[in-house]
């Protein structure tokens, strides 16, 4: 929220959750959603996992390698590339 909204102050998170729970008191405990608007090129996320765990043996050696995920929030586009060595 502040990300987008860099004029709020940082008491505009504990409003939210002071809001929020003031309206769980009169309505029950209904899910609350927020929906994101998400422009396209505006956010990526990127991720690495260490796959030592699954133990790939290649040629009678243990392969060191990590697995690197990238996916475009707004178009959904995901690209996995492996990296060998650590």
């Amino acid at each position: 929220m502040l990300r987008r909204h860099p004029d709020l102050g940082t008491g505009a998170r504990r409003t939210l959750e002071r809001r929020i729970r003031r309206w769980r008191a009169l309505h029950g405990e209904e899910e609350v959603v927020f929906r994101q608007a998400h422009e396209s090129g505006r956010m990526g996320l990127s991720d690495f996992t260490d796959m030592a765990d699954l133990a790939v043996i290649v040629a009678g050696a243990l392969l060191d390698h990590r697995l690197y995920h990238f996916r475009l929030v707004w178009s959904g586009f995901e690209h996995a590339h492996l990296v060998l060595g650590g």
